[in-house]
């Protein structure tokens, strides 16, 4: 099955925002690796701060994360004199997306509730009040080229490894159980997935190991991630190409003894949510791409 590059293009734009991904012939574009697309679509997710100072968190497409001291009456160049001053990166180059794809999470006594925001680029002139950014809220960083034109990204072919391409759209899994690393699979039925090449790109080059072994611990800050793909799918973000509706998500590896079970899966097997520090301990291999 060969990678259909325009679908996996639209998706990833509509996940991180416009103008980040089109085709490589088209302008001035920047080259982008799994690892980085990966840092910049997963959701850094937390419970609110105990201490009850107010500070945002600025993630740049390298998957570094400032933590700003903030109040919301800051003004958007007040960020980006912080920014500036921390990295160096003149206000005129930065772009600062509040993203739909992060997610906030709190808890309560009885149940856990998660809240996606709408991505917005955030302009000269207005308050992190305006834009209903928030305690512990994430802005995404994005270094604009020379010029003020932020350009684009796009992924070589080389990203993907269709060796191990495979279609999931007619498959049923009823009566069957997969197993991986000691723990239940869950397959991605129905869709479509993309294999990102992953041998070489790591030290030791072997998928990373037994996932039984993981503890259960309260909720804290750090990458969310779930073994269901169903679940998953519920927080995927809608998007249209060629007059059809699509949703995407990606597959990865864990570092066992780097994750926790921060709520386990209901009766019906979904709903089980892990907690891992940050995102080095993931390791995309699949972009799965579902009709919607």
């Amino acid at each position: 099955m060969s990678v259909d590059m325009n679908l996996v293009n639209a998706g990833l734009q509509a996940v991180v925002g416009k103008q980040f991904f089109s085709s490589s012939e088209s302008g001035t574009l920047i080259p982008i690796t799994s690892d980085q697309l990966f840092k910049y679509t997963y959701p850094i997710m937390k419970v609110p701060d105990v201490n009850g100072k107010f500070v945002i968190y600025v993630k740049t497409l390298a998957g570094k994360t400032l933590t700003l001291p903030c109040e919301p009456n800051f003004t958007i160049e007040q960020v980006r004199a912080l920014i500036r001053n921390r990295e160096g990166v003149q206000p005129d180059q930065q772009r600062l997306i509040f993203c739909a794809t992060e997610f906030e999470f709190w808890t309560t006594k009885n149940n856990h509730i998660l809240k996606s925001n709408t991505g917005r680029q955030l302009e000269d002139g207005r308050t992190l009040k305006d834009y209903n950014i928030q305690k512990e809220s994430t802005v995404h960083l994005i270094h604009r080229l020379r010029g003020g034109f932020s350009g684009g990204y796009h992924i070589d072919k080389e990203f993907f490894d269709p060796r191990f391409n495979f279609n999931f759209q007619k498959l049923d899994d009823l009566n069957r159980t997969f197993l991986r690393g000691g723990k239940k699979y869950s397959r991605p039925l129905g869709s479509k997935r993309y294999a990102i090449k992953v041998l070489g790109k790591y030290a030791d080059s072997k998928w990373l190991g037994c996932i039984a072994k993981c503890k259960r611990f309260a909720y804290g800050r750090g990458i969310y991630c779930t073994p269901d793909p169903e679940t998953a799918r519920q927080y995927a973000k809608e998007y249209t190409y060629q007059g059809k509706e699509y949703k995407l998500i990606f597959q990865s590896r864990i570092d066992p003894n780097k994750m926790v079970v921060v709520k386990q899966a209901g009766v019906d097997g979904l709903g089980e949510y892990w907690l891992l520090p940050e995102g080095g301990y993931l390791r995309p291999y699949g972009i799965c791409v579902y009709p919607a």
